[in-house]
């Protein structure tokens, strides 16, 4: 769950992205990267040793439900490695790379995958966005709810992301169709919103329930409604 501080309040459920053409990476645009009518082609490379390390890192329940994330977000176990990605043909250097996922979309084989673009180059990015998000349909047999869900919400006028398909293959190994997420981040503020000015939060299993305001964790802005109000 996200929701963002600004003029008026969202709510949003979460969910990333990459992208399409063979222009240079710095003439795509957001519409070139989540495209409706076709399936973009993502291609990484990353050393074995790499790869196993990250698909093999993992969450419990007992760390990731425990009480103690009332006071404070708790950070992922997972972390980033370097990797080179192509996206339909453009590519991109010295990525970083890592495994995501709460705990029903894990796995060691076909992980959901996060792109850090800028890891290394702090210019790179794609229309402003420079985390992309792919995720494995691992709960979802059908592959297609995510996508129909936020076209839904974007259709209605509610902030949410965008969505598109993506073929992923790691080192030459087709892992299938993954569902391509636009990370809330400014690039969503900005279209739903009009402004990246306010304050964007992340709730990860939680509610708003009394004494429980430290578990969202701020992702961007500068305003804490949670000292702000007392």
């Amino acid at each position: 769950m996200f929701f963002n501080i600004l003029n008026k309040p969202a709510t949003w459920l979460c969910a990333s992205i990459l992208v399409s053409a063979t222009a240079p990476a710095n003439e795509l645009t957001l519409d070139d990267v989540f495209p409706t009518d076709r399936v973009l082609d993502v291609q990484i490379t990353v050393a074995e040793k790499d790869w196993d390390k990250i698909r093999h890192q993992s969450r419990n329940f007992v760390s990731a439900l425990h009480e103690d994330r009332k006071n404070a977000h708790i950070d992922g176990p997972y972390e980033y490695v370097t990797a080179d990605v192509k996206i339909n043909g453009v590519k991109f250097e010295k990525v970083g790379l890592r495994k995501k996922g709460f705990i029903g979309s894990q796995s060691t084989s076909r992980p959901s995958l996060k792109i850090k673009l800028n890891h290394t180059d702090k210019a790179q990015k794609i229309g402003g966005l420079t985390n992309l998000t792919m995720n494995n349909n691992k709960q979802d047999n059908t592959i297609v709810s995510q996508f129909m869900g936020y076209a839904l919400f974007n259709a209605a006028g509610s902030p949410a992301p965008r969505c598109a398909f993506a073929k992923v293959t790691v080192n030459g190994k087709n892992l299938g169709v993954y569902s391509h997420v636009e990370t809330v981040r400014k690039t969503v503020l900005n279209r739903g919103f009009g402004n990246e000015d306010g304050t964007l939060y992340e709730g990860t299993v939680v509610d708003f329930y009394e004494g429980w305001d430290g578990s969202f964790e701020r992702k961007t802005g500068n305003r804490d409604w949670r000292t702000s109000a007392k």
